[in-house]
Parts: structure tokens; C-alpha cells; sequence
């Protein structure tokens, strides 16, 4: 970070959520996977900037009162979950899948750092597709079979986790 500040993201491969302080910049720069496995919850009110991976943690501090939001309620109890960056709660947000941000004299600035579509050429034979696919999968389940515990696969039955079995044997 501190020799490419948040072009950093460009480097990263995996799942994380984290938000770093820049003294020297004043400035906090935060990021979230670009998928969004790992949350990434915060507050930001009173010259306050509070991030947790869980809602929960959040109304812990007594600064920030637990006020629900009616329409993200209804939202809740219809599709069991509220979408986008607002949360059940008035004044704590999620930040987005491959979403990053940026705050330098009370000025918060949320970005978009990653694209599913980038970089993926939208004509292709069917060979070249197969191949790149196939390279890409094992690619990376290889990234994610590292472990300092013993890893296990659970077989659904789904193509995905049969899939899967092919690359980690």
C-alpha cells in the first residue's frame, strides 16, 4: 500500500475486507472482495468512522442508535435480506461487492474497482473457451487450496462441487 496506495487492489487475489489508516495522507482507504464473501459494515457520523464485518458489532457503540429503517423492513421480511448499500439499520451501510473507499477531509468516496466483464473477450471458439476456463478454474482452486489446517471438499452433488473435485485431485 504504501508504494501503490489503492492501485494495491490491482495485486490482490482472494477474498478479504479491510480498511487501513494513512497517516501520512490523512486518509482511510477500505476495500471489500470483489465478489463480497468477506461484509464489510460501517458507520460514519459525528467525526466518527466505525467498520465491522457484522451489523451487530456496530450497535455496540453507543453512538450509533438503533433506529430501523420501515421501508428496509418490508424489504426484509418480503426477500429476506435488504440490497444494496443501506442496511436495516438509518445510518449503517454496507460497501458493495469489488467496492472500495476512500476518505480524506470528510469527504467520503466509494468506488467500483472491479468488473466481472474486464478483460473477457466476448468472441471466442468454443476450444479457446474450454481451454481458458479450464486454466482459470484450476488456477484457482490451486489459490485457494492453501491451508495450515487439513481441507476437506463436501459433495453436494451439483455440478459445482463435482467440478470442483476434478481440479483439487
Amino acid at each position: 500500500y504504501l508504494a501503490d496506495g489503492p492501485r494495491i487492489l490491482e495485486k490482490l487475489n482472494g477474498i478479504f475486507s479491510f480498511v487501513l489508516y494513512d497517516p501520512r495522507r490523512e486518509r482511510l482507504f477500505g476495500a471489500r472482495d470483489p465478489l463480497g464473501v468477506k461484509p464489510f459494515y460501517y458507520y460514519r457520523g459525528g467525526g466518527e468512522f466505525i467498520m465491522a464485518s457484522e451489523v451487530k458489532a456496530l450497535l455496540s457503540y453507543r453512538s450509533i442508535q438503533r433506529r430501523v429503517r420501515p421501508e428496509a423492513l418490508f424489504e426484509y421480511l418480503v426477500f429476506g435480506f435488504v440490497a444494496g448499500a443501506e442496511t436495516l439499520y438509518k445510518g449503517i451501510q454496507q460497501l458493495a461487492p469489488g467496492e472500495m473507499l476512500l476518505e480524506e477531509n470528510d469527504q467520503l468516496t466509494l468506488s467500483s474497482y472491479w468488473s466481472p466483464c474486464e478483460g473477457v473477450p466476448l468472441e471466442q471458439s468454443e476450444e479457446r473457451a474450454l481451454s481458458s476456463l479450464d486454466k482459470r478454474l484450476s488456477e484457482s482452486v490451486a489459490g485457494q487450496m492453501v491451508s495450515d489446517v487439513p481441507l476437506a471438499l463436501l459433495l453436494s452433488g451439483g455440478v459445482d462441487s463435482s467440478l470442483l473435485s476434478v481440479y483439487v485431485s
